[in-house]
């Protein structure tokens, strides 16, 4: 009998134990219990819709996949799943719930360990919402611009037509911060304002720029 060489030996045996850790990782029974929780104050939300997606390797985060299985948390915000995964697929679970953002960077967790069982959160972060006036009040500006970019985009306008409502959704149990310009043409300066508001989850904040 040819000896192997105590190298290739190594080779082989640390071939085979990837290949069963790889196993046990990859492919079999798994169970995944876990809970949805508010991103803002760690409490379990209730009834969102958690489901359960497999994808052919791994190649995106959340984006994609197939939904195998769905279920809503329970009044604590728990959820469980039990299933079967298949070796070269990567599975995660991703939350949704009205009134929560899904943006997919809070509310998708990927599930480390397949072929067994395993705890995991999936977070949801609040909507709040603001409603901002503004308006030109005497003495008014002929020949300048107000710029404010609230909710992503920017908003701008000749700054004497200005008497206006924006409203938009915002991160709640957050601060925004709010800034704007007001550019006069005939001077060539600009006033910058800023200032930073609460909001709250689930509740409108009203506010009001005079200039």
């Amino acid at each position: 009998m040819k000896k192997i060489a105590p190298f290739v030996f190594a080779i082989f045996l640390l071939t085979f134990v990837l290949l069963l850790g790889s196993c046990h990782r990859e492919s079999g029974p798994s169970i995944v219990s876990g809970s949805v929780q508010d991103i803002t104050t760690f409490a379990g939300v209730s009834n969102a819709n958690v489901g359960l997606f497999e994808l052919d390797g791994e190649s995106a985060f959340g984006l994609g996949g197939t939904l195998i299985e769905e279920v809503y948390s329970d009044g604590s915000g728990n959820f469980a799943f039990n299933f079967t995964a298949r070796k070269s697929y990567s599975y995660y679970v991703q939350a949704i719930k009205d009134q929560y953002w899904n943006d997919q960077s809070n509310n998708v967790t990927f599930i480390n360990n397949l072929g067994g069982t395993s705890n995991t959160v999936v977070y949801l972060q609040p909507e709040g919402y603001l409603q901002l006036k503004i308006t030109d009040v005497p003495p008014y500006l002929e020949n300048a611009e107000f710029r404010i970019t609230p909710f992503g985009g920017t908003f701008w306008v000749p700054a004497y037509m200005l008497d206006t409502v924006l409203t938009g959704d915002l991160f709640g149990n957050a601060d925004k911060p709010l800034f704007w310009v007001i550019e006069n043409f005939d001077t060539g300066n600009q006033e910058i304002f800023q200032d930073t508001i609460y909001i709250p989850a689930f509740d409108t904040v009203f506010y009001e720029i005079l200039y």
